[in-house]
C-alpha cells in the first residue's frame, strides 16, 4: 500500500483563495457603512431567530421525551394489571379443570 504524499509545497490553492479575496480598506468601509450595517443587523436578527427556534426544538424535545416516559410506565401498569388478570384466571381455569377431572373419576367408580 502506498503512503500518502503530504507535500505542502505542490498545494497552490491557499493562494489561490486569497488571491481572488478583495481587500479591506477603510475606504470601501465609509463609502458602504450602511449596507456593512444592515448585514450586520441581518446577520445578529439571523443568530436570535436560530436561538429561539434552538430553544423551541429543545423544549418540544423535551415534552415528546416526557410524554414517552409517561406512556412507557402507563404501558407497564396496563402490563401488570392484565398479567395479574391472566394469572388468576390461570389459576380459576385450573381448578376448574381439576374440579372437572375428580367429577369425572367419581363417574367412572360408580
Amino acid at each position: 500500500m502506498k503512503k500518502p504524499n503530504f507535500n505542502y509545497n505542490k498545494d497552490t490553492r491557499d493562494e489561490n483563495i486569497w488571491s481572488k479575496m478583495p481587500e479591506f480598506s477603510q475606504n470601501k468601509l465609509a463609502t458602504n457603512s450602511e449596507e456593512v450595517i444592515g448585514l450586520f443587523k441581518l446577520i445578529q436578527a439571523v443568530r436570535y431567530e436560530r436561538v429561539k427556534v434552538q430553544d423551541e426544538h429543545n423544549e418540544c424535545r423535551r415534552e415528546l421525551i416526557n410524554k414517552r416516559m409517561d406512556l412507557e410506565s402507563e404501558i407497564i401498569k396496563i402490563k401488570k394489571s392484565y398479567n395479574n388478570r391472566i394469572i388468576s384466571l390461570q389459576e380459576e381455569f385450573n381448578s376448574v379443570k381439576s374440579d372437572t377431572k375428580k367429577e369425572l373419576a367419581k363417574l367412572r367408580a360408580s
